[in-house]
């Protein structure tokens, strides 16, 4: 995913993803998901949501950075999974992001 290995560099010196770092992984992945059902997703006008998501504010975080190793099948290959685990606390989240 493009934007994930930066996020998470930069997320493994301390710095706790805003929901709208979160809104858009999701977003990504609820769109691949969508793709790989063959079938359309809902409209949605999705720079409002994430500009909403952006005037969310963290006000509790408990994230935390892991490195595990990690084996591939498919690629038949070692390699080092760097990632961040956790959860927080947003306020003042508009109910757009909330309610469908």
């Amino acid at each position: 995913m493009p934007g994930t290995a930066n996020f998470i560099r930069t997320s493994s010196t301390g710095s706790a993803p805003s929901l709208a770092d979160l809104f858009g992984f999701a977003r990504r992945t609820v769109s691949e998901l969508f793709a790989a059902c063959g079938v359309a997703p809902p409209a949605v006008d999705v720079p409002a949501l994430r500009d909403a998501a952006e005037r969310v504010r963290l006000v509790d975080q408990g994230y935390e950075p892991f490195v595990r190793p990690h084996w591939s099948n498919r690629s038949r290959e070692h390699f080092t999974r760097h990632g961040i685990t956790g959860g927080g606390t947003y306020a003042d989240v508009p109910l757009a992001l909330v309610l469908d």
